[in-house]
């Protein structure tokens, strides 16, 4: 005798995802630090938040080691994620979702990257962005943007690892990673191996593990990031 849930099993099996692209619009928060002097001709620096944070609060973190002649752009992630804190619920976001113990891409980084694309578009600023820096999450999606952006000359990642499996051509920005040796996270290890196979395939960049560094934007972090973007 069957039990009451065979047949659902058995209708399960007729289930099937279906998806379809829909041309809709998509309204992106974003912070900005204006230069003193000449900020409509002033370099762009693109800055991306990690995952479950927002523009403002990586912003906030990196800004007292940005350059003061720039202009900083940092921009919310296009996927809402509602995170729970002591104080009750709030908004963050991210830019894509992998599915770690799937092994696959549930969001892919792809609209995250037209997205951003096309506020720069709107905003005037596309060809100005000469440096990207992302923390984390914003590590990982930053170098697939700079390739989309003409005038980039520098990629940082903060406590991100640069996928080799995937960036596996010669571009003409730098890759620079500065991460933690006391990351949990994002193990320097694996991060330097990626890094290194990215500079044989013939590009140019820097690895800066930082000894008593974690996953976090310390004093640091901040320092290594101020030199970096200066070379």
């Amino acid at each position: 005798m069957e039990s009451e849930a065979q047949p659902e099993k058995r209708a399960e099996k007729h289930f099937e995802k279906k998806q379809l692209s829909l041309n809709w619009p998509v309204e992106f928060g974003y912070y900005e630090r204006l230069p003193n002097h000449g900020a409509e001709k002033a370099d762009v620096i693109l800055v991306l938040h990690g995952y479950q944070q927002d523009g403002r609060f990586i912003l906030r973190q990196l800004a007292p080691y940005l350059p003061q002649d720039k202009h900083i752009l940092s921009v919310n992630g296009p996927f809402p994620v509602p995170l729970k804190s002591p104080r009750g619920w709030r908004l963050t976001y991210s830019w894509y979702f992998y599915d770690l113990g799937e092994d696959v891409y549930h969001i892919t980084m792809e609209p995250a990257v037209k997205m951003l694309k096309e506020l720069l578009t709107q905003l005037g600023l596309e060809e100005r962005v000469k440096q990207v820096v992302g923390f984390s999450q914003g590590g990982y999606i930053a170098p697939f943007i700079t390739k989309e952006l003409s005038a980039a000359e520098q990629v940082v990642g903060l406590h991100a690892r640069f996928r080799s499996s995937e960036l596996t051509e010669s571009y003409k920005f730098r890759l620079d990673n500065i991460n933690g040796g006391q990351d949990e996270i994002v193990e320097a290890d694996r991060t330097r191996q990626c890094h290194e196979r990215i500079i044989a395939a013939g590009n140019r960049g820097e690895m800066i593990v930082l000894p008593k560094s974690g996953h976090e934007v310390d004093r640091a972090t901040g320092e290594a990031l101020g030199r970096i973007l200066e070379q």
